[in-house]
């Protein structure tokens, strides 16, 4: 529902803000580097590793509420697109304090060679996110070593 969406994207401001407020009592010279989260495709799949099982995340939500399968990656993408906006609007209103590496669209949704489970990427995928925040980091100190 757009009313629980708009109310959950608050939080995250007030969050933000929050930390922001923090950042500029205890480390004003820090600069802060955050992500967005690229866009998975709702399915069946669990992260598993070792003993450990958990998920899926997103694929319970959609079939529980008989969302048609064609719009699951549409609404994904929509939460998630809602969620990098907010990030970039706090950014730029941030005097250069938080950075955002905006990493939507490395990943291919729902590929098995980008996706190890529904939400979490693959090596190869972890390193093309990794490589874009790290860059962003870079922005922030210059003399961090090259990639």
């Amino acid at each position: 529902k757009a009313e629980e969406l708009d109310k959950k994207l608050k939080e995250i401001d007030k969050a933000y803000k929050m930390l922001l407020k923090l950042r500029n009592e205890y480390a004003p010279k820090a600069k802060i580097v955050t992500h967005v989260y690229d866009v998975p495709k709702p399915r069946n799949k669990a992260y598993s590793a070792l003993w450990v099982k958990k998920g899926p995340w997103i694929y319970p939500a959609v079939t529980k509420r008989k969302i048609p399968k064609r719009m699951y990656l549409p609404i994904t993408r929509n939460l998630l697109s809602s969620f990098q906006n907010l990030l970039v609007s706090i950014a730029n209103n941030s005097n250069g304090k938080l950075l955002v590496a905006e990493t939507q669209k490395t990943l291919r949704p729902g590929n098995v060679g980008d996706w190890r489970d529904e939400i979490h990427p693959t090596e190869d995928g972890f390193e093309r996110i990794a490589r874009i925040v790290y860059h962003r980091m870079m922005d922030a100190e210059p003399n961090l070593p090259k990639w």
